[in-house]
């Protein structure tokens, strides 16, 4: 979102926040000037830890009791406001590949193959028991090689597949549903 952020900066002058928030609990909290997310706490409550659990009593017919967003989170103090910090938000734990028990997350190989060509048809795949590069043919070679670092485990499909017209760049979801995600 960086080169984003840059083209809005310099058409308006002022540098974007982002705001942090989901659905079902409504807004969370907000992104100060060091990029972390502080949070709503007069609406919010939310655990600590690595998972982004939520409750707020705001919703009066149906509150949110110990909500699991499906967020990551780096937790991460700051002290510029009175409002706690709940830290960098990572993102969706199913956009994350585990690869030898270290993590990856969606942000790295986005970065890796920022220099493809066509970029946004490329996908990775993970399963129990592989990690698979999806690209259309003409795109495959530049794309393994940006992403050299994920190993040896290599597929080629004709198109990643869609879901709702959106292409995600990880898809971990059935390594989540196993377990092998966090």
């Amino acid at each position: 979102h960086a080169p984003e952020r840059a083209r809005v900066a310099a058409a308006f002058g002022v540098w974007p926040r982002g705001v942090y928030g989901c659905t079902e609990a409504g807004f969370i909290g907000w992104e100060c000037a060091r990029g972390v997310v502080h949070l709503n706490a007069d609406h919010v409550w939310v655990e600590r830890g690595e998972r982004v659990v939520v409750t707020t009593l705001e919703r009066r017919l149906t509150p949110m009791i110990r909500f699991d967003t499906g967020d990551r989170v780096e937790p991460e103090g700051c002290d510029c406001s009175r409002w706690p910090a709940l830290g960098r938000v990572l993102g969706p734990r199913h956009r994350f590949l585990r690869i030898d028990g270290k993590e990856i997350p969606e942000a790295q190989v986005a970065h890796a193959l920022a220099g493809v060509d066509r970029a946004r048809r490329v996908q990775v795949v993970q399963t129990r028991d592989a990690v698979t590069v999806r690209a259309p043919a003409a795109q495959l070679d530049a794309a393994l090689r940006a992403l050299s670092f994920l190993g040896e485990r290599v597929g080629e499909v004709d198109e990643a597949p869609t879901w709702g017209g959106k292409r995600p760049i990880v898809d971990a979801r059935e390594a989540d549903r196993r377990g092998l995600t966090p």
